[in-house]
């Protein structure tokens, strides 16, 4: 999610804050939390809804969906299984698929050990 594209958004359309929570349903507090980017991971359907109101949700190609949006029309998932999904995203973003590897192994480490308890 690159919050900047959606504030560049906002300009263009000369849209406040305020324009786009009303247009999404979504409260004031929440459009600021993740415009100023303290909402790290912000829900798959929260972020639907404001690209929706921006007119940037049908621009997604299925490879920039898979990058960096959850489908929910396909796979259901968890508010926990979508911040381990952003968080996986995040690490791969910022260090690269040998840390994703890692975050795997780390995963898998602890399961096991959750299995032996």
């Amino acid at each position: 999610m690159d919050i900047s594209i959606y504030k560049k958004i906002l300009k263009e359309k000369k849209m406040t804050y305020a324009d786009l929570a009303e247009m999404t349903g979504l409260s004031l507090g929440c459009i600021k939390r993740i415009m100023a980017g303290i909402a790290q991971y912000p829900r798959i359907d929260t972020i639907e809804s404001i690209e929706k109101a921006l007119g940037i949700a049908d621009e997604w190609t299925a490879e920039e969906r898979a990058q960096g949006v959850i489908d929910r029309k396909k796979l259901s998932v968890s508010a926990d299984e979508e911040t381990l999904v952003e968080c996986y995203r995040t690490i791969g973003r910022k260090f690269g698929k040998k840390k994703q590897e890692n975050f795997i192994k780390l995963a898998e480490l602890y399961a096991e050990e959750e299995d032996r308890m």
